[in-house]
């Protein structure tokens, strides 16, 4: 699901388009209780050059957040639609799509069925263990010899 901003955006170097399309992508969703027992909810959206390029998988032209409250009854309501109408009245000329991504495939899933592989040895090694041995003390310092105290001369 996206948008589609039917009116001109500028992007950063300058670069005018309309038709630009919307989406929050892959982005996740941030959940934060407020002191007045409300949430904010936030999350970053992507600005792809359009619709095509999406669902293409193309890179985005631009990357922007969206924050809003909602009381605690509506958490189990659908927290991206919330975020949606937020960015409808950010880009008030859109029009809703429901595309159909392509999605990256994922690795499969193993089965939780444990294998059984035997273990075969290629060669038996004997193993002896070494004695620990312990360094030798170190040697003692040697003593000092006291210093004699100067001659003066007889002059």
């Amino acid at each position: 699901m996206g948008l589609i901003n039917l009116d001109n955006y500028v992007c950063s170097n300058g670069v005018q388009k309309t038709s630009t399309y919307i989406s929050f992508a892959t982005e996740t969703i941030y959940l934060r209780q407020n002191m007045d027992g409300t949430y904010s909810i936030n999350a970053n959206y992507r600005i792809f050059w359009d619709e095509a390029a999406r669902n293409s998988n193309l890179s985005f032209i631009d990357l922007k957040s969206v924050q809003t409250t909602v009381a605690k009854d509506m958490l189990d309501c659908n927290l991206y639609g919330c975020l949606y109408e937020v960015l409808k009245q950010t880009y008030p000329n859109t029009v809703d799509a429901l595309a159909a991504v392509a999605s990256v495939p994922i690795a499969p899933i193993m089965p939780s069925i444990p294998v059984s592989i035997p273990v075969i040895p290629i060669m038996t090694v004997p193993v002896s263990i070494a004695p620990v041995v312990e360094p030798a003390p170190a040697p003692a310092p040697a003593p000092e010899e006291p210093v004699s105290e100067p001659v003066a001369n007889g002059n």
